[in-house]
């Protein structure tokens, strides 16, 4: 099923953002984050070479060149400095919820420039999956300041480089595409590093530091590969909808990993579960009909 990669991405972001709270602990975020993006840059470089999609690259042309370092610094580089940066100056939870709204913002450019329609299947399906977050986040006191704004900016600017990527992967393969966002994405995060004077924070690492580096790259490059194919095969509203389901699974692993079952949780699990049927019935109905045509 097409619409399968986003579920998968959904699943592999679930496992990656709960392990990546123990990798990024005592490393410098931007850092964790850029030394993760060269990696990954270089395995999806590698592989594209393997799959002798080098050829796409030969074909490029200059406007294309263009729009991937446009998705390299709005997607890859930008977002990830602000968000980090927010995140050192609010709660968690306050970051998240404003990081979760991602999916409205798609969804109102695909509207508006993509021309993509919204139907109440998938509008049902995201309130379902939007509630659910908001119990699984369990906020308190939850206010907006200038920390939530940097998310806020960060979010906007990933919403935009998803609507310009699935422009791009009309023509281009997925992995090119990924190779635009990750491999300038990581020239600009290096350049800040520099300018930031932190580049020599590589040399504190220690061996488990970079062990965990390694394994939260690795789920990377596997949630790029199969969301951004999932981008290219359905709309750019049904797949960031979909990547709430995120939510529930980290949730679930935290309360495997800690024994404690809050009410919250299962709340919101609950609520990303029926959100994630309601849009996957409205995948199998679209696929009943077309192939009663």
């Amino acid at each position: 099923m097409e619409k399968g990669w986003v579920v998968l991405a959904a699943v592999i972001s679930g496992f990656s953002v709960f392990l990546n709270k123990f990798g990024v602990a005592g490393i410098d975020p931007v850092l964790f984050a850029t030394m993760k993006n060269v990696l990954v840059a270089i395995a999806v470089l590698t592989l594209t070479f393997a799959l002798k999609d080098a050829a796409s690259l030969k074909r490029l042309q200059r406007s294309e060149w263009v729009r991937l370092v446009l998705v390299g610094l709005v997607g890859g580089a930008i977002p990830f400095a602000l968000f980090f940066t927010g995140l050192s100056m609010t709660a968690a939870s306050s970051a998240a919820l404003v990081q979760k709204t991602l999916f409205l913002w798609v969804g109102i450019g695909a509207v508006l420039f993509l021309r993509e329609k919204i139907d109440w299947w998938l509008g049902a399906a995201a309130a379902f999956l939007f509630a659910g977050n908001l119990f699984l986040l369990r906020l308190h006191g939850w206010s907006f300041g200038a920390g939530e704004l940097l998310i806020l900016i960060a979010t906007l600017l990933w919403a935009g480089e998803t609507l310009l990527s699935k422009r791009l992967l009309e023509t281009l393969p997925s992995r090119i595409v990924v190779l635009g966002r990750m491999g300038f994405g990581s020239v600009f995060l290096i350049a800040w590093l520099l300018v930031a004077g932190k580049v020599s924070l590589v040399t504190t690492l220690n061996a488990s530091a970079l062990g965990w580096v390694l394994l939260t790259s690795a789920l990377l490059v596997a949630y790029v590969l199969t969301f951004y194919e999932g981008l290219k095969r359905t709309s750019a509203s049904f797949a960031t909808t979909v990547l709430l389901v995120a939510a529930a699974i980290t949730g679930a692993l935290e309360m495997l990993w800690t024994g404690v079952w809050s009410a919250p949780l299962v709340v919101g699990s609950l609520l990303v579960l029926g959100g994630l049927v309601l849009a996957m019935t409205r995948v199998v109905r679209s696929l009943r009909a077309s192939q009663a045509m």
